[in-house]
Parts: structure tokens; sequence; C-alpha cells
């Protein structure tokens, strides 16, 4: 059985979704399909900002946004994550320029735990008025793809996706390796050896098993908790590898302290040319996140169609556009964002099929 840990306190305080191909060596180049809503290959990201499907999305015009007086009061957006993290970022992003566009107070209420079915329960039984949000990602799909849950989008009403990343990464402190080849070297060389940080049973923790299961190699994959915990425990020496967005550890990319092994895209990314591509190396789980708003089941279609809107909106907006770029962020609409969800969804399911988490 692998060996797991979770960090002490201690340790810590010092300091999706593409089609399944068979795991190779580093010359392999799995045939892949982007999910419905994913940007296309070689791309910028002014590129990705544009990308989306093309089927309606619910009536956002003038008059049906007329329709309701939403909000006249404060409205929650429950997030499954601690502060600091690519969620809370993304979901504090929503809320600011939600409240910039309504005059009303978009608050971010941090709900950590259960890899975000915590949260995603609570908003799921919330009065379907309005006033309660989830703000989730791939989370929502994977936990009801690995068990954890019996319902996914399907059991909320849509508010939008204006948000996704392709900045999804192997980082490492570089304190025993420095390239993905010499990480791969250390690790045939001292097996177990390689502290690798998670939260448990999220889908980071699975990109850690497709490392594994790829390469051939044994990591020591240990419940690090959230991605700013696991930050401090890499900056702390505790820690030599993540599954973390660029944008999560920006500022130690910039000082030199982390790198990116390989970005878990299938082709590359003009902002990102630098890393190689997992699919380089034979590596199957690609991610390509999604950061959107969910309302519990039964809210009036109105709201849905005023916060489509807004979304619209926002996505329009230079302001914003800056600000999610700056967090390597995507900004843009999804505009079939059943079919996308319908797809992330099925991958995920063969996903936790071919590494599962024990």
């Amino acid at each position: 059985m692998k060996k797991t840990m979770k960090l002490s306190a201690a340790l810590l305080i010092p300091a999706m979704m593409l089609s399944l191909s068979a795991c190779g060596g580093k010359t392999a180049q799995p045939e892949t399909t982007a999910p419905a809503g994913a940007a296309p290959k070689t791309e910028t990201s002014a590129d990705s900002a544009s990308a989306a499907s093309t089927t309606a999305a619910p009536d956002t015009t003038a008059a049906a946004q007329d329709e309701t007086a939403w909000p006249e009061r404060a409205v929650s957006i429950i997030v499954g994550a601690n502060p600091g993290g690519g969620q809370d970022a993304s979901a504090r992003l929503y809320a600011k320029y939600l409240s910039k566009y309504t005059g009303q107070a978009f608050t971010v209420t941090n709900i950590s735990g259960g890899s975000g079915s915590i949260a995603s329960s609570q908003a799921k039984d919330s009065k379907p008025d309005g006033y309660t949000i989830l703000m989730s990602h791939e989370a929502l799909e994977n936990n009801k793809a690995s068990g954890t849950v019996d319902f996914d989008y399907t059991s909320f009403d849509i508010g939008g996706i204006a948000l996704t990343s392709k900045s999804q990464a192997l980082i490492t402190n570089g304190k025993k390796f420095k390239t993905m080849d010499e990480m791969i070297e250390y690790a045939k060389a001292n097996p177990g050896s390689i502290i690798a940080g998670t939260e448990w049973g999220g889908s980071s923790h699975q990109n850690l098993l497709s490392v594994e299961q790829c390469l051939g190699i044994d990591l020591d994959i240990v419940d690090g908790g959230a991605v700013g915990e696991r930050t401090a425990a890499m900056a702390g020496g505790h820690m030599d590898l993540q599954v973390a967005s660029i944008g999560n550890v920006a500022d130690y990319i910039k000082t030199g302290e982390f790198t990116a092994l390989i970005m878990f895209n299938d082709s590359v990314i003009d902002t990102y040319s630098e890393y190689p591509c997992s699919t380089d190396y034979g590596i199957d789980y690609v991610y390509d996140k999604f950061y959107g708003l969910f309302f519990p089941k039964g809210t009036d279609p109105a709201i849905l169609a005023k916060c489509h809107g807004l979304l619209e909106q926002m996505a329009a907006d230079p302001e914003f556009i800056a600000e999610a770029q700056a967090l390597e962020l995507v900004p843009g609409i999804i505009e079939d964002e059943e079919t996308y969800l319908d797809n992330t969804l099925a991958h995920l399911i063969e996903y936790n099929k071919k590494y599962v988490i024990e």
C-alpha cells in the first residue's frame, strides 16, 4: 500500500479535460480531443479568451434581465476552499465585478473540506432565491465521478462560466531537481523519496497518480492541505512537488524559488512556452479548468438570465480581463455550458477509473 501521511502544522507553518491515452515514454504524443469550450491548440492567452462553443446560452437580453430586480440585498458566493488559492481568487474576482455592476454586495464565504463537497452540498440545499451562489471548478464534477457525492452540476441551475485556466502545472522548489528529466532520474534512483503534496481526494491528487503511473515512478504523496498550505511547506523545504496553477505561486515563480516542470496541457501555450507539456512525457491527465457560478435548483429563470447577462458584461470589461489575466486566468464566456460540463464529467469518470485513490 502506498505510504501516505498528513503534514503536521509545525511543518506547514514554517515556511479539465482531454481524452485518455495510454501512458508511455517521453516521445509519446497521445491523440486528444478537447472538451466543448476548451481553447484551441497552440494559442495565446488572448486567443483563449475568445474560445467558446456556439450553442446559445439562456436568454440574456435586456428584456429578460429586466424581469427581476435581483439583487436587492447582499449575495453570498460560497467557495469550497480556504482563502488564497485559485478558487478563492476566482470567486473574489466574480464578487468584485458583480458588486460593481449591481451596486449590491457579493461576499465570498469560504467552506473548506471534502475537496469542495461540503461547500457544494450546502449551496445545493440552500433556498433558491438567488442570494446563495456556489463558485466551483472541476471539483463539482470530480466529486461525483469519484463517488464522494451523488450529485453534479445537474443538481444546480447554471449561472454562467466566465473564467477558465490552462495554467495547471507540476511545481517544484528546485532543491532536489530543476527539470522534468532530472525529477524522473531522481525518482528512479530514490524511489519514494520525493514528497509530493496534494489535497487528498481531489483532482490534483489524481494528477500525481497519473505522473506516477505514466512515468513508472514512486512518489511519497501526502495530504498537504490547500494550495496555500502546500506552498508554505514547499517554501520551507518540507515538500518537493505539488500540482497548482502557476497563478497561485506566481511570486515564487518570478523569483526563481519555484519552477514548473510540466504544464498539464496537450499543446504549447505561448504564455508558458518555456515549459514542456505533460503529454510530451506520455502523461494523459490534462487540465482545462473552469470556474463557474451555480445556483440552487429552482432559481427564478429571470435571475439566471440576469446573471448570464452580467457575466457577459464582465467578460467584455477591459479591467476584468486585465485582472483575470494577471491571475493566469482566461476570461471569456463558455456558451454551451451543459455540453462542456458533460464532457468534463465524462473525462473525469474515466480518470477516476484509471487513477484510483486509495
